[in-house]
């Protein structure tokens, strides 16, 4: 929890506290702004913010973005915190807006379809869903936050069959600069909509996603680690498993090429 006031001087902190945030904010002497500057998951996003502010609903979100734009105060805006570039998520003696809290997720019988909060994980949101025998066309990462995906693109395991993860998301709940809270899809501010499947954060803060839910139990899959020697070979069959995608779009094969210090001998481990 959030240390109670009063605490070392931090103009943003201080204007978010008189706006009945108090609760909400962390600031660096406290113990849990230090476990959420941990929980990035590049270090390279671990610079230091004057204060973390973690809104509970879209409510709060455009009360921070009030607050802080009649300020002049800088802010950023972070989800699971899984972009690895300084800034992209954190600030530098800003105010970060945590939206880890906004992280339910429910699956809506009536018209399949799921909603979704920005600041949930994807192994959180799988499952939930599998509950209900249902996934979404999501992460392929439980740890990827879902806004930075989702905005971002995002590739999936559905995208032969699906397209990117953005091409299922129906309707946006979004703070807008001004403080506005809107929603936008195919038939209300269908522009903005259209902006937010690939424009990242530079729209306004997306309180809220709703997505098609697809019908999904099982799902198989596995990891095989090969060593270096294997690289031209690996290169072929992937080239080759995607000119064929086609005649089997439920399937999806991931190459990574990378550097692990850890194992002296791979064949040790296989």
């Amino acid at each position: 929890m959030a240390a109670g006031f009063p605490k070392p001087k931090c103009l943003p902190a201080e204007l978010l506290a008189k706006a009945g945030l108090q609760s909400q904010l962390l600031i660096p002497t406290d113990a849990d702004y230090a476990a959420r500057q941990e929980s990035y998951w590049s270090n390279s996003a671990k610079i230091e913010p004057a204060c973390i502010v973690r809104p509970r609903s879209a409510e709060e979100v455009s009360l921070i973005v009030k607050t802080l734009v009649a300020a002049g105060e800088k802010f950023a805006v972070r989800s699971g915190g899984h972009a690895q570039n300084a800034g992209s998520n954190n600030i530098e003696a800003g105010t970060t807006i945590d939206l880890g809290l906004l992280d339910s997720t429910t699956f809506n019988e009536a018209d399949e379809t799921v909603e979704i909060g920005p600041g949930g994980r994807w192994r959180e949101v799988y499952a939930e869903l599998h509950k209900h025998g249902r996934v979404v066309a999501g992460g392929r990462e439980g740890n990827v936050g879902v806004a930075g995906l989702l905005l971002g693109g995002g590739n999936t395991f559905l995208t032969a069959r699906l397209g990117f993860a953005c091409d299922n998301v129906v309707a946006y709940e979004i703070v807008l600069a001004d403080g506005r809270v809107i929603t936008a899809n195919a038939g209300n501010n269908d522009d903005l909509f259209r902006a937010l499947k690939g424009g990242s954060n530079n729209f306004g803060i997306v309180t809220n996603f709703t997505m098609n839910a697809v019908k999904c139990d099982k799902v198989w899959g596995g990891l095989a680690f090969f060593h270096k020697q294997v690289a031209p070979d690996a290169i072929q069959s992937l080239v080759e498993f995607t000119e064929n995608v086609p005649k089997d779009v439920d399937s999806n094969l991931l190459c990574f090429f990378t550097y692990m210090g850890m194992y002296n001998s791979i064949s040790q481990h296989l």
